[in-house]
């Protein structure tokens, strides 16, 4: 890193006119520790403020902003002598422990999941350099080096059903039970589309099973209890049809048709633990309105269910989670003047009792488009008009207890949020954020672009266009 100041040196002083002045107010001196290594992002040590001797240990770029800002409030403002950084908001870039290509192949991988020593990454693969023709894709990699252990290639698409592409995608990820389930669709001809879900072995990746859902525009997976759950949203008839199946051979438990009796019924999440599958559902047209429900994992039966419909709006889900004892739905409500605001609902999740509803207007339109748990916390991702927001809350009672905008491009396929060990991180095409899971904020970034990720242990796992990557995540 190269500093310019106006001090002696060979050949000269530099010129005032070439530089810009940094009073002695805005001066720090940083030492390092032995331990520290800057060109992995790993930053500690001590800085003293020059003027007025106030001094403090540092174990991340973060705190070490935090100390400048301090500082700068309490009327210094600082010059850097090892170079500049921003306060408030500092992050270091970080290296990749791996990134690798899916082979030679042209994909673009939508979904991420972590389990032991094993990644999973699924999304879609061209398989025509001519014509935008794609068949889904799941493959496992070794989680501390990369190393592809298996791929596995669904079925091609053989129509279009009004887009670009001739589609053929694996999408969401479930684990459980030493298996990986995947959902997806596929166009076929005439326009048509079949949900899918496939599963595989997580260690060999031989396919247990293959279940396609006539007449799907998308199908959502869920595992828990040595059941796998799929949600697809149907338009011959306009239903979700929630469907259980055995993990290990895809013998079928039970299916329900929920919406059936809506103008039209669109999948806004599905989500399975403590013996509960619970489902949302979107009621098209005028009338608005989302049904939740929570059905006995082990038979379908109901245990509870809840239309959430706010008076003189509309309500559509797009985000479900359960989060230990409570079912937590995000989604967009939009009112007469079509403004769209995001909104947060939990429930209790054996009894369906509303614990408390979060409705933030702002102007433009939000959605929520994921959510993730993380102790007694739930993080959720907002897109806005021009950027995205990261919010967290109070499991309990639905208190902010932080906030992060992005300026960042909206982008249809950045949904990548996970949180886990102290830390959650955003995958999105420009980037991969990671924050402090207590406080919210930015400790280091990536540069590399995905749509999807996943934390196992202490490391990230992002999947975007090409292939996949690995980053420490503390």
């Amino acid at each position: 890193m190269s500093s310019r100041f106006d001090v002696p040196r060979e050949g000269g002083a530099v010129p005032l006119s070439d530089v810009l002045r940094y009073p002695s107010e805005r001066s720090f001196v940083v030492q390092l520790r032995a331990d520290a290594a800057p060109e992995q992002a790993v930053v500690r040590g001590r800085v003293e403020h020059v003027v007025s001797s106030r001094a403090a240990t540092f174990d991340s770029l973060a705190e070490l902003a935090r100390f400048f800002a301090e500082a700068i409030r309490a009327g210094g403002r600082a010059l850097l002598v090892l170079g500049m950084l921003w306060a408030g908001e500092a992050s270091a870039q970080r290296a990749p422990r791996w990134d690798v290509p899916l082979e030679s192949r042209d994909v673009e991988l939508v979904a991420a999941a972590a389990k032991g020593s094993l990644a999973f990454v699924a999304g879609r693969e061209r398989v025509s350099d001519e014509d935008f023709v794609y068949r889904a894709i799941v493959a496992a990699l070794d989680a501390a080096t990369g190393r592809v252990l298996w791929l596995r290639e669904g079925d091609t698409a053989t129509g279009n059903a009004g887009g670009a592409d001739w589609d053929s995608v694996f999408e969401p990820l479930a684990l459980e039970g030493g298996v990986v389930v995947t959902g997806g669709r596929r166009e076929l001809d005439g326009a048509a589309t079949e949900g899918v879900v496939r599963a595989y072995d997580q260690r060999s990746g031989t396919l247990l099973w293959n279940k396609a859902i006539a007449k799907g525009d998308s199908t959502e997976v869920a595992a828990a209890d040595g059941i796998a759950f799929a949600a697809t949203t149907r338009y011959a008839p306009k239903d979700v049809l929630l469907q259980a199946f055995e993990l290990a051979t895809g013998a079928l438990l039970w299916e329900k048709e929920l919406g059936a009796d809506f103008p039209s019924a669109l999948l806004g999440g599905v989500d399975a633990a403590r013996g509960v599958v619970a489902v949302a559902v979107s009621r098209g047209g005028e009338a608005g309105g989302v049904l939740v429900s929570a059905r006995a994992a082990a038979t379908g039966a109901l245990v509870w269910d809840d239309v959430y419909a706010p008076e003189g709006e509309r309500a559509f889900g797009s985000a479900l989670l359960v989060a230990g004892r409570r079912l937590v739905l995000g989604g967009v409500q939009v009112d007469g003047e079509s403004d769209a605001d995001d909104v947060l609902l939990a429930y209790d999740l054996k009894r369906g009792t509303p614990l408390w509803t979060r409705a933030d207007p702002q102007e433009g339109s939000q959605q929520v488009l994921a959510l993730a748990a993380i102790g007694n916390r739930v993080v959720s991702l907002t897109r806005l008009v021009e950027g995205y927001l990261l919010r967290a809350r109070q499991g309990r009672t639905g208190a902010v207890k932080w906030d992060e905008d992005l300026d960042l491009e909206p982008a249809a396929a950045a949904r990548g949020l996970a949180a886990r060990g102290g830390r959650v991180v955003f995958a999105h095409p420009d980037g991969v954020f990671a924050f402090d899971a207590t406080r919210g904020q930015r400790v280091w970034d990536a540069a590399r672009g995905a749509f999807a990720a996943a934390i196992q242990g202490d490391a990230a796992f992002v999947a975007g266009a090409g292939g996949a990557a690995a980053y420490s995540v503390r």
